[in-house]
């Protein structure tokens, strides 16, 4: 099973987990999954966050869980490869950003990531990526195909990344898990450590934007009265 790299220091003698090295974490992943350099655009879609390494106490306001955001407006923007994992990752998030606050079609997920963070850290992908951090349970969006009954590689694929969001659920600091669609919540819900508050959302779609709206109304609400306790 793969793992995210941990960075520690030593207070009073004792060893502490601070941060992790999304960067490492994504390496990997690209590394066991060579064909992805032969598609349109570079997948896995690696999104992730970066913490304050420095801040021992420093945790995301959330952690999202979300199935294959972003996909035809990546397409779109990916006009040329990367030549780095670093690089690659920064346009996915920038990409990201972008779907999520200017496509209409996301205004209920964006007013989500509002009331989650302060709207000066909307303000750019990099202020925003400090704070949430993004995940997506099947990162290389061939889910539709892999998971067919009559594949033979069916459970080694569906292990393989249920295995990279069971690590990200277990390893990033997180003050909650919010899962964005019901085969999020199958995937993950259960990997949620004892006393990280988790929530789950309805897929966002053409037919629900009422419903979805509603739902992330009632979840900010809870959390601000959490806030305030």
């Amino acid at each position: 099973m793969t793992t995210m790299k941990t960075l520690l220091s030593v207070r009073n003698g004792t060893i502490l987990a601070v941060a992790f090295d999304f960067t490492a974490f994504a390496q990997k992943i690209y590394s066991e999954n060579p064909e992805a350099h032969k598609q349109e655009f570079l997948l896995p879609a690696l999104y992730g966050g970066e913490i304050d390494h420095g801040d021992t106490s420093s945790k995301f306001k959330a952690l999202v869980i979300l199935i294959a955001p972003s996909v035809s407006f990546t397409a779109d923007r990916w006009t040329t490869q990367c030549t780095t994992v670093e690089k690659a990752i920064t346009r996915h998030r920038e990409i990201f950003f972008d779907w999520a606050f200017s496509e209409p079609k996301q205004a209920e997920l964006a007013q989500l990531f509002r009331g989650l963070i302060s709207a000066s850290a909307c303000a750019c992908a990099q202020d925003f990526f400090r704070r949430v951090y993004i995940t997506d349970i099947w990162k290389d969006t061939a889910n539709e195909t892999k998971l067919k009954l009559n594949n033979p590689d069916c459970r080694r694929y569906g292990r393989y990344w249920r295995s990279q969001l069971e690590n990200e659920i277990k390893s990033v600091p997180t003050e909650r898990v919010i899962f964005v669609g019901k085969p999020a919540r199958a995937a993950g819900w259960r990997h949620v450590p004892d006393g990280t508050p988790r929530h789950w959302l309805d897929f966002l779609t053409r037919w629900n934007e009422e419903a979805f709206k509603a739902q992330v109304q009632q979840l900010l609400s809870e959390i601000q009265k959490e806030r305030k306790r």
